[in-house]
Order: structure tokens, then sequence, then C-alpha cells
């Protein structure tokens, strides 16, 4: 059974902007915006963008439970087949817009209007007319969100508060090199003894043989990476492995978390350069470390 959240649960948010922000830096934007706004939220909340095309703004939506849903999702059973035009679904306790058959705006009410005074407002608000309007009841609303929730059905709306885990990627990567270490191993060892066949009774130094012949393990180092990504709240671009370095690209809006994470490898670092990028609105940093000690 899904658990809706109240009205008075619902935090909205409407941030200017001159133009749409693009995906990958959107996230930063909305989060830094909460906190400029002294909100505070948590890994777990739902958190959605909404742009608002005719305004040149967002509206920022944060639902403090990540099990929740809103009561305006419900209108989503209405769209089935693909619509066109602006739709307002009006309750007592709130209204909201779908536009082409998507989830638009939203807003608590806070006084009472006729009909014809929202249709108003909302063509002052957004300079645009509603194509269809609907008045949901109480116990329509009861009906839709039991409907809605025995169907299951897959939201429209992405939660950009949802963390992106890229440790799967570096678990590939790193058997990848696993297994190509240990044919590279194999090999070799077989090509000595080929060339070198074993004599009786040569003196073996075994902490020369030992030395040259260790594995040299790259979990740690990977890890080590990852982890300082997370730590700096970094975003990765591009990363590259050829022996005995990586190559890595980076991006942060925060220029001074470029440097934190390079300094962690000062050891190790071969060469580095930020420069920003005016496009993204980004510090983006490229880095060369060798990975053996």
């Amino acid at each position: 059974m899904i658990n809706y959240i109240s009205t008075e649960e619902i935090f909205s948010l409407e941030l200017d902007v001159s133009e749409e922000i693009d995906n990958n830096s959107l996230k930063n934007f909305v989060l830094t915006s909460l906190n400029l706004n002294n909100k505070e939220y948590s890994s777990t909340d739902l958190i959605y963008a909404t742009y608002l095309q005719e305004l040149k703004q967002y509206q920022v939506i944060l639902i403090n439970n990540q099990s929740s849903k809103a009561e305006f999702q419900v209108f989503e059973l209405f769209y089935d087949d693909i619509s066109e035009g602006l739709d307002l679904y009006l309750t007592d306790e709130f209204f909201c817009l779908y536009k082409n058959g998507v989830f638009y705006y939203y807003q608590a009410i806070e006084f009472s209007l006729t009909i014809e005074e929202f249709l108003d407002f909302i063509n002052k608000k957004f300079n645009t007319k509603v194509n269809n309007y609907k008045r949901i009841q109480k116990e329509e609303l009861e009906e839709l969100k039991n409907k809605y929730s025995q169907k299951n059905k897959k939201s429209n709306l992405k939660n950009i508060n949802k963390k992106k885990d890229n440790s799967f990627i570096f678990y590939i990567i790193y058997l990848f090199l696993l297994i190509y270490i240990c044919i590279y191993y194999i090999e070799q060892n077989n090509s000595q003894k080929t060339e070198n066949p074993i004599i009786q009774n040569q003196s073996i130094n075994y902490e020369k043989f030992k030395k040259e012949h260790t594995f040299i393990s790259l979990e740690n180092d990977f890890n080590g990476i990852l982890e300082n990504i997370k730590k700096y709240s970094l975003q990765i671009i591009s990363f590259e492995y050829k022996k005995p370095k990586i190559k890595i690209i980076l991006n942060s809006q925060i220029k001074a978390n470029l440097y934190l994470f390079l300094k962690e490898y000062k050891k190790s670092l071969i060469s580095s350069s930020i420069y920003f990028d005016e496009k993204k609105e980004l510090y983006e940093v490229t880095a060369y470390v060798n990975l053996y000690k």
C-alpha cells in the first residue's frame, strides 16, 4: 500500500534561471539552492525539479520520505495514451497542472477561489490557457489513490536526489585488470620456463625472485580513488588505465574540491590541469596518476 504524504508536509520552491539547466548540473544547482534557502534534506528524501518554460523557473518539490508519494501523482492514471495541452486538477487542498500528459506544476491552496478565478490566475501566471480542467472531490481523490496503489503505476517523475553509484563500474574495471594481470603473469612465467630450463642445484636468490614476481594488487588504489571522488562530491567524466598509470577526468562546481582531490595524490601525481567549462558552468580536471608505489 502506498503511503501518501499530506499537503502540509510537501515543500515547494521556485527558482529563477536564465535558461534550462543541463541534467548533469541540475542536481548541484537544486541542492545548493535548498542550502541557500536554509532547507534541510537527507539522502533518503525525494526531490523533484520541473522546468517551467513559460516562467523561466524551476519548481523544486521536496518530500521527506522516500517511501511516500504525493497525491498529485495519482492523476498520472488519466494518461495511458499520448496527450497534448495543459490540464488543471483542482482539489480542496491543492491544485496541479499536467502538461502534455506529464506532471508540470503544484501549489497548495491557501484561500478559496472559484474555478473561473483559478483559470484566470493560471492564464496570467503562465501566459497561456488551460485546455482542460477537472474538479476533484475528496471521495474521488481517495478512489484515485486506491486505484493508483493497486495499479502500481511507474511515475514519470525522476528523483534527482538519487545517488549515482559508480562502484559497479569500478568493480568491472578491477576484474578486467585482475584478469589481464593474471594472464600476463602466467605468460611471463611460461616464457621464462621455456627460455631458462631448470638447472639442478642452481642457487636461487629467493628474495629477489619474490620481489620480481609478487602480484601488485590494485584494489586498494581503485577503492581509494572511488572513496575520494565521493568524499569531494565529484563527477566522473572519463577513466582510462594504461599500465602503470591512470588518466581520470572529473568535474565539479566547486574548484576547491578538485584541488583537495589532487592533494590526496600529490606523491603519485604525474600531471594535472584544471579549466572552467563556461557552457556547463563547471570546473574540469584532467589528472595522470601513477598507481605503482
